[in-house]
């Protein structure tokens, strides 16, 4: 019969996986935005593409050489900018947010305050006393809510 003895190192090599895993994706969550790195790439790309990128670019528009350098320029600035677009979007959610608490609090009226209870909830009647030499059932309720 094989006896089982402890394998010290599977044990390690195990330990080294999860800790490599945990250690990748980590990294992966601390890079920069891809997507401002992304769009100076590609905004680098598209200027520095030579013949066929700036045909594509000048051709596309089909107005006048002066929207042409426009649209050039335009995209050069981005790139310069680069997140600039995110914190328009940052400030549009905030108005949004703003109007959409207003909206909810005309739609629905604010839950009033529960004042002057002289008991539980739901315990009307109920004492301990009644309950000496019974046997009680304690049930604990736990609720979640999820709030997206």
């Amino acid at each position: 019969m094989r006896r089982i003895t402890p394998r010290p190192i599977l044990l390690a090599l195990t330990l080294m996986l999860v800790f490599g895993a945990i250690v990748a994706i980590e990294l992966r969550l601390d890079t920069p935005d891809t997507g401002a790195a992304g769009a100076k790439a590609n905004a680098d790309k598209q200027t520095k593409g030579g013949p066929q990128s700036a045909g594509t670019a000048k051709g596309g528009t089909g107005v006048s050489g002066e929207r042409e350098e426009q649209t050039v320029s335009d995209s050069s600035s981005d790139a310069g900018r680069s997140g600039s677009p995110e914190r328009d979007t940052g400030e549009k959610q905030a108005v949004s947010d703003a109007e959409r608490i207003a909206d909810k609090e005309i739609e629905y009226q604010r839950a009033r305050k529960i004042t002057g209870s002289t008991g539980l909830i739901n315990t009307d009647g109920v004492s301990i006393k009644d309950a000496v030499g019974e046997k009680v059932v304690l049930v604990e309720f736990w609720t979640y809510s999820c709030f997206n």
